[in-house]
């Protein structure tokens, strides 16, 4: 999840500064409802513009997945970030605040 392991330490820093910790309980009850098994399949029914965020090096959901869904979703486009894994906010953040900001432009 994170190619640079400077963002690691600069995320956990800031964590704990904050007195934050992943405790994994959202996983625990998310993955023990069968998450992994739902399958979106009304992808037509989205009329929403949407941007889709993909970090090339995202280890955790993999580019394929992201590519697959802005290809599905009738108004989507998809952001690539070179550098990142699933934090492309925190790796890329320039580049991620630019895409972000152009996006609610339209």
């Amino acid at each position: 999840m994170f190619p640079n392991e400077r963002v690691l330490s600069s995320l956990s820093n800031a964590d704990n500064a904050e007195g934050m910790r992943n405790t994994g309980e959202l996983g625990k009850a998310l993955f023990s409802q069968g998450i992994l098994q739902y399958k979106f399949r009304q992808h037509k029914k989205v009329k929403a513009i949407t941007l889709v965020v993909a970090g090339k090096m995202d280890y955790q959901i993999g580019l394929a997945p992201q590519k697959a869904l802005a290809e599905q979703l009738p108004k989507a486009s998809i952001a690539l970030y070179e550098n990142s894994g699933h934090f492309m906010f925190l790796d890329e953040p320039v580049k991620f605040e630019t895409d972000i900001i152009t996006f609610f432009s339209l």
